[in-house]
């Protein structure tokens, strides 16, 4: 595959992210959402048996009061096909009078049984503390390009707490991998060139 082609997407790979403000209008989404619903206003949410779901159940409702969420949603593609996704959202509780509200993250769940299950879980796992750091420096970027150092600070404080999640996990992460090759009979060695 040469450098210009993209890489084939799996279904435990599609994942897309939406940063909303707190009238619940997208304030930026990813290249990956665009691809998967096109527009944020067309998203159409159906609870995971395909029933509408309520209002005070939609994801920006959960967002606006505060909620930090994940559950599974069926949701209508751009091509008009149906799939389930879970759906997770991070508010920016700590950046009250601040213009994000939070974010969302769709990712559609990998095969149960796929080869590929426990990279995709470990991958969520990292990019959803990943995802949220990001949106939280661009929005301290804002915040300090605006002059307003008060809510500058709260994103801080923001992205020092996801990044503090992000060791931890990393550390479980490491030492789950050293048990399963001390189980399996793998010893370290040396790496030597």
């Amino acid at each position: 595959m040469g450098e210009s082609e993209p890489a084939s997407r799996t279904a435990g790979d599609r994942l897309a992210v939406l940063l909303v403000d707190r009238q619940g209008k997208a304030m930026a989404a990813s290249a990956g959402f665009d691809e998967l619903f096109g527009a944020p206003e067309r998203l159409k949410l159906l609870d995971k048996a395909g029933q509408p779901l309520p209002r005070a159940q939609w994801p920006l409702a959960r967002l606006r009061r505060g909620d930090a969420f994940s559950l599974p949603l069926k949701l209508t593609l751009s091509d008009g096909a149906r799939r389930l996704f879970d759906v997770s959202g991070y508010p920016f509780g700590g950046a009250e009078g601040g213009e994000a509200a939070g974010v969302l993250i769709f990712e559609e769940p990998a095969a149960a049984d796929g080869p590929g299950q426990v990279a995709a879980l470990v991958s969520h796992e990292l990019r959803t503390p990943l995802t949220v750091l990001h949106a939280a420096l661009q929005l301290m970027d804002r915040a300090l390009e605006a002059g307003d150092s008060q809510v500058a600070r709260q994103y801080l404080e923001e992205a020092l707490a996801e990044g503090r999640q992000l060791d931890v996990l990393t550390g479980q992460l490491l030492e789950t991998a050293r048990k399963v090759f001390l189980e399996r009979g793998f010893t370290a060695r040396p790496w030597t060139t």
